[in-house]
Parts: structure tokens; sequence; C-alpha cells
């Protein structure tokens, strides 16, 4: 659950990247996204509501890291009913949540991430450990490492207790509100009532994580929030998250006794105390996201998110051309809601009292304030033929920000809203397709920023091309190619880029594609082979060629054992 900072390789990663086939310099061929795609954008903040600079955010191998104002945008998503995004820094719990992608949309995510709470225990006696009001009891003798042998070592212990009544902690709920029944058929909504995340490492080797042993227990005690007790149940589903499947599963239940909750359970890690949501127990409201125009036009697309105010859990639906929408919440509830369009977004509803179960209520227009100014334009090939139906990112020069997505219709001619609000300032913006360090690039194109709300047409066809290429060997600190494996870079104060990768061939090199005549300083690459994570022992600079030119070589990266005390 915590992340190793600048992009760690796990061999999960690299052997999905060796199963889909993905290579950053096969051929040299650029790559770009042909399926329907979407994108994602949303702030990461750290416990007290201070934006949290430095985060990695992935979705399988897409990533980029939240700008010093704590904001990322993903572009080129696939679609997905229930995509996984993963939150990643330094020091904090990984997060994971999941959320829907649609074609050409843009989706909400926002997040609040937490440092856990650390101890080091002896493992041959009982131990107790303890997190806002909740507690794990852990039996003597009851570790195994990841091979199955009884570990008796110290223990690194990181836990952490959630109170789902408490706003930043409902931002730090992996998933969604809802998971899979014991049938492991059934899908239902539930409201949480305290979630705990737990994980164990060997003191000495604080990458190597430890698990219980088979046929042992460990008991969970977590405090029911008093706003909660008058309607506690006196049983509760208990649900662990599965962040493979991205998705949470009951498993066991948990008593009530006195106002807390016990239960036990036979492996780590996040379990929350969930009750179900049934049908009779839902209720639906309706309404209209606007424009705050003249006119109050309908916004299609956008996203509604209903939280609820005296129950724990949220649900997420889009508005339809007209800019209509019907979302479920829990009945005989207080809710409020807010609505999301690309970086814009309402203030939330006054809270709203729901209807009885069954029962459906319509609410005043949410009305959204537009904060950006259109960017119109065209995109061709290096022939001048229409790029149609892509997908890409803009970015600024001079700083690496992504302040806007595109998509291309079937003439290359796209229409895209970005959030820049430094009117009249002079800027210099690139277009690029793909992502990782793949696809086509732009040449820099330079104008003044309008007014928010306004239109800048680019007067001429953007031209976009294959990007700048560089290349090199990789050897370990025994003087051996490193071969067969991927390699990942990260500039460590991700002032200009994010995450990018390159699969390196059976002779140890790799070739990898960016913006053309593109600089990247302080950088530092890492990899995976033999069951070892690797990273360059100093920093180096990146160096891209012009387009089409032939890849600029900067020799030998040689690489040590990472020896950082890093999560896997």
């Amino acid at each position: 659950m915590r992340n190793r900072k600048s992009g760690i390789i796990v061999l999960s990663m690299l052997v999905l990247l060796v199963l889909l086939g993905v290579s950053a310099c096969e051929k040299d061929k650029p790559t770009t996204p042909s399926a329907p795609s979407g994108f994602i954008t949303g702030t990461v903040f750290s416990q007290g509501r201070a934006v949290l600079a430095g985060v990695t955010v992935k979705v399988g191998t897409i990533s980029t890291e939240t700008n010093m104002y704590g904001t990322y945008m993903l572009s080129g998503i696939p679609v997905g009913a229930s995509t996984k995004v993963d939150f990643e820094i330094a020091e904090y719990i990984t997060l994971q949540k999941t959320i829907s992608v649609e074609n050409g949309k843009t989706s909400y995510l926002s997040c609040t991430m937490f440092k856990p709470t650390q101890t080091t225990i002896v493992p041959s006696v009982d131990n107790t450990l303890y997190d806002g009001g909740a507690q794990i009891v852990i039996p003597a003798n009851a570790f195994v490492d990841a091979q199955g042998t009884a570990f008796t070592g110290n223990v690194l212990t990181e836990v952490k207790y959630f109170d789902p009544t408490l706003p930043e902690c409902i931002e730090s709920f992996p998933g969604t509100f809802s998971g899979l029944r014991e049938d492991g058929v059934t899908i239902t909504d539930f409201e949480s009532y305290g979630f705990i995340s737990a994980q164990f490492f060997k003191s000495t080797a604080p990458t190597e994580e430890l698990n219980l042993a088979s046929g042992k227990e460990a008991s969970l005690i977590a405090p029911i929030p008093y706003s909660l007790q008058a309607n506690a149940p006196a049983t509760i589903p208990l649900w662990y998250y599965d962040d493979v499947a991205g998705i949470w599963k009951e498993q066991g239940a948990a008593t009530r006794v006195g106002n807390n909750y016990e239960g036990n359970v036979s492996h780590f890690t996040y379990w929350n105390f969930d009750q179900p949501i049934t049908i009779s127990d839902k209720s639906t409201i309706t309404g209209k996201v606007v424009w705050n125009d003249t006119n109050h036009s309908p916004i299609a697309n956008a996203q509604v998110v209903a939280t609820g105010e005296n129950y724990s859990g949220y649900t997420k639906v889009y508005s339809a051309s007209d800019g209509s929408f019907s979302i479920s919440v829990k009945a005989n509830a207080q809710v409020k809601i807010r609505a999301y369009i690309g970086q814009n977004s309402s203030p939330n509803t006054a809270t709203i009292n729901t209807a009885a179960g069954e029962g459906t209520m319509a609410i005043a227009d949410i009305v959204i304030s537009d904060e950006s100014y259109t960017l119109n334009g065209s995109l061709v090939d290096s022939s001048s033929q229409p790029l149609a139906n892509e997908y890409g990112n803009i970015t600024v020069v001079s700083t690496g920000d992504y302040i806007g997505g595109f998509q291309t219709d079937a003439n290359g001619n796209f229409s895209t809203k970005v959030y820049l609000s430094n009117s009249k300032a002079i800027i210099s913006i690139y277009f690029s397709t793909g992502w990782g360090g793949n696809g086509l690039y732009s040449s820099n194109v330079q104008y003044t920023v309008p007014q928010i709300g306004q239109i800048y047409n680019i007067p001429n066809p953007i031209m976009m091309g294959e990007g700048g290429k560089v290349t090199g060997l990789l050897k370990d600190n025994n003087g051996n190619l490193i071969t067969n494996t991927s390699v990942f870079f990260m500039q460590e104060d991700g002032t200009q880029q994010g995450e990018m990768y390159a699969s390196v061939d059976e002779n140890g090199r790799f070739v990898m594609s960016q913006a053309p005549n593109l600089v990247i300083s302080g950088v530092k690459a890492y990899t995976y082979t033999s069951n070892t994570n690797y990273v360059t022992a100093n920093t180096f600079s990146l160096t891209f060629s012009g387009s089409g030119a032939e890849p600029i070589d900067i020799g030998i990266l040689n690489f040590i054992v990472d020896t950082t005390p890093r999560k896997k």
C-alpha cells in the first residue's frame, strides 16, 4: 500500500507490459491509441486538505504526476465501467480508486492520502496495535513471509483507521461504495461504518511484506462513529479490498459490542465494516446540470456526485444530452450533490432530504460556472492528411503541465476546453498522442491566452509527426547487460515530465520517443530483473532528437541494486 517514489518497478507491472506487448521501441514506430477513450482529472490532498504534489497517478501503464497544485489529468484512458486508478507517493498509504470512463468524456476523481501509524513489534508474543480508537489484536507467532515460512524477526507495522463520517476519510475510501457478496455473484451498494488499512513488513527489509500464517486470525476492533450509532446493526458484514480485481469482497462478519464492531480476519489488506443497501432502502433524485449563462444552457456529460451527509457513501452518474440526470441515493437520508465538467464544478447543493424507499424527487438546476476558454484547430499527419478520430494531450512547453485533452473528428478537427486562467499571457504548447513516451508530436504552437469563456482558433493545421528519440544500453553493477525487460524513467522533481517507459531488447538497448528536441534533466531510471529492483546510481539528462532524426545515444546507463526501503 505504500509507494515506491519515482516509479520503482515491480514484477507484476513488468509481466503485464510483456503480456500486453507494450513496446516503446518496436521497429521505432510510434504508437497511438485507436480504441475509444476518455479523460480522468482531479486533485490529490493530504490529511488536513493540503494539496499534495508529486503523487504518481496511474491507470495501467498510463501515468502522470500531480503538479504543485495537486491536480492531474490523464488522457487516452480506455473506456470501462470500473477503471482502476492508483495513487502513490512515498510515506503515504497507496490508494486505489475505481471510476467509470466513457468515450470522449472527462471523469472527475479526487482523493485524500494519509500516512500510516508505524510501530515495530516482536511477533513471538501477542500484540495489540492502536490507531484512532481502532485496535488490531495479533496472536503470537502469527506471521509468515511470501514463501509461507514462519517469520520470527521484528515486524514493521503500518496501520490506519478511517472514520467514514469525515469527508477526507470518505475521499480515502478505496474502490467505490459497492462490493461483491459472499455468493460470488451479487453486487450490492453499501454504507461504511469504518475501515482499516493494515500492512506488515520485515523491519530489516521493509520491501518484503508479511501476512498471517494459515490457521491464524487477527481481531479487528473498530469504534462506531457517534452519528451512526443509533442505526448501527447488531452484526455487519466484513469486506476486504481486492486491488487486483478492483472491488470489495465480503468475507465474514463483525458483531457489535457496545459501540464497537469486533470481527476476525485471516489476511491483511483494507478491511471495511459495511452494511448493504437494499432496493427498498434506495430512492432517486432527478435534476439538470446547466451553465451559468443567460440561457442556462444544458451541460451534457457532466459527472454528478451525490454524497451522503448522515450515511457514509456516494454515487455517481453522467448527465444526458439535455443536461438531465437521475441518480440513486439512500432513502430517508440526507445528501449533497455536486456536478463536474472538465475541471469546472458547481458548489455543493444545500442538504437534500431524500425521498422514502423507491420514491423519486426533483431538485433545482445545478449550475456550473465555466472557467475555461475554447481552443479550436485541426491536426494533420506528415502527409498533410487529416488525423482523424485521435485522442491526446495539450502540454505547456516550459512547465510540462497538461492543460487539456483533445479528440479529433473524422476531418481531424477538434474543439476543446483549456483550463489556464492567465489571460493575455503568451504561451507555447505542443500536442501529443499516445502515452508513456510513445506517440505523435507537434511543433510548438504559440498564442496569446484569451479571457475565460472566449475562443482561440489556431490559424493553420497542426502537423503531427514522429517524436524525437533517445537510445541507450543498460548494465548492472557487475557490468552485465540487462536484457528483455522494461525500463522506467522519472524526473526526480517532476517539474517537466511524468513517468516514461521503454522496452529493453535482447541486447540491452532501449529506444524511446518524446517531443522533438526535448531535454529532460534530473532523471533516474528504474528496472526489475532476476527478482531484483535496480536504479541508476546518479541522475542524468535525456536529450531527444529532432522529429524523424536518428535517436541520440546517451551511452551506457549503469544500474545498482535498489536498497531503498520502499514497499512493493
